[in-house]
């Protein structure tokens, strides 16, 4: 079973005779209750930024395989302009 925060803020214990503080119980559950509502907020946060953490390395990957691609067709376009040129230097001579 989950437990928000407000199920503690407002949770109610049966009173017996020589029982605890209700007063000092209630305090507790109070402070119980901010502490969850805090990690909660500190976890969906970290969440949050988690998320926008992978979009960032996503959009990294897709440049780094634009550009190992744009180097392979330079390397390619020089191999054939060398290719060309070592052609035609033979022509010449």
């Amino acid at each position: 079973m989950k437990i928000a925060p407000i199920d503690i803020a407002h949770k109610t214990f049966a009173r017996k005779v020589m029982g605890l503080d209700p007063d000092e119980v209630a305090d507790f559950m109070r402070d119980v209750a901010d502490q969850m509502e805090e990690i909660i907020r500190e976890r969906n946060s970290m969440k949050e930024s988690m998320r926008q953490k992978e979009l960032q390395l996503m959009e990294y990957k897709e440049r780094d395989e634009a550009l190992k691609s744009t180097i392979h067709t330079a390397s390619k376009m020089s191999d054939g302009i060398r290719a060309d040129a070592e052609r035609e230097s033979k022509l010449i001579v």
